[in-house]
């Protein structure tokens, strides 16, 4: 990963997350969880920090 890459961290964050919480073999578990992962992204998103962010979302 090259540094400050931060597309790529969201990804391997994103992935790392869903494979953990894919380990309980509940889809409405891993469906809720990776939803507020999401929201969590979002959270700020208007601040001055937020705005500099990507606005593309990493999969």
């Amino acid at each position: 990963m090259e540094k400050n890459d931060v597309l790529v961290y969201i990804a391997m964050g994103r992935k790392l997350h869903e494979v953990l919480a894919s380990r309980a073999e509940n889809a409405h578990l891993t469906r809720a969880i990776m939803g507020l992962r999401w929201e969590m992204r979002l959270y700020g998103i208007d601040s001055p920090v937020g705005r500099d962010r990507p606005p593309a979302r990493a999969e």
